[in-house]
């Protein structure tokens, strides 16, 4: 699922599209009774947009609805986000120089902000498992094995040896979940293989961990990442797959589901 599906499958985008229209309605309503005195012209003027933006507004609503349900308008969160997002913008394009310009820095901060929280992780969505990783088996002993892991599936680099005692290993997935009302990210769970563990079948010796390399390549990806378990709406937890048995030469996948399911398959 690319972005452009993400937001189109966000039940919150919608129920955004439709504050829009009417936060502008209310500020065009807003203006024909303050400035009464104003010349008839600009009055009907005014008139008009209050119907074209109401027709909007309607039109959406009506999208909404068909797409995902009366039941979520009704919602709690949903008036909650609704009512907020109305009252802010109105608040925008009434007083432009006062809180506009500076609504509009503020959203420029959180689409930047926004692409480094979902950087790090890639996108989980649709019905089918995503293959967040493969693992090739190099070489394997009853001491030791080598594995090349490529946590980014089709692309040419990003490949990593990794050597480890034993002849069984588990992969640790960090995976991240975000509220709906972060609809502007286009996704609702992301996923990276952080790291691979060795694991002793007779439950002897002490397991191995080798982190996977850094994704984030700047200061302020680290930073951002480092602090998206405080961030409201965003959950961030790791969980180990089972361990498998390394094979020379076999491909392995790591997978994960929409439900938040990892699991290793071979290839």
């Amino acid at each position: 699922m690319g972005y452009t599906d993400g937001l189109l499958a966000s039940p919150y985008a919608s129920l955004f599209l439709v504050a829009v229209p009417v936060a502008l309605l209310l500020r065009t309503g807003l203006l024909l009774i303050v400035r009464r005195n104003a010349p008839q012209r600009t009055r009907d003027r005014r008139l008009t947009l209050v119907f074209i933006f109401a027709a909007f507004a309607v039109g959406a609503l009506a999208v909404m609805v068909i797409a995902h349900g009366i039941g979520f308008l009704v919602a709690s969160e949903a008036l909650v986000f609704f009512t907020i997002t109305v009252v802010v913008l109105s608040a925008g394009f009434v007083f432009v120089r006062v809180v506009g310009i500076p609504l509009l820095f503020i959203a420029s901060v959180f689409l930047v902000m926004g692409a480094y929280m979902t950087r790090p992780w890639q996108p989980v969505a649709g019905a089918e498992a995503r293959e967040l990783a493969v693992v090739t088996v190099l070489s394997s002993a009853e001491e030791t094995m080598r594995l090349e892991v490529s946590p980014y599936p089709g692309e040419p680099t990003g490949e990593d040896i990794v050597r480890l005692p034993g002849n069984r290993f588990a992969v640790t997935v960090e995976m991240v979940s975000y509220h709906p009302y972060w609809f502007f990210l286009g996704r609702s769970l992301g996923a990276r293989v952080e790291n691979v563990t060795s694991v002793d079948e007779n439950g002897g010796g002490e397991a191995e961990t080798r982190a996977l390399p850094d994704p984030c390549e700047d200061g302020l990806c680290r930073l951002i990442r480092s602090s998206m378990d405080t961030v409201p709406g965003i959950d961030v937890r790791r969980e180990e797959t089972a361990a498998v048995e390394a094979e020379t030469l076999v491909e392995y996948a790591v997978l994960m589901s929409e439900a938040g399911e990892v699991e290793i398959k071979t290839r």
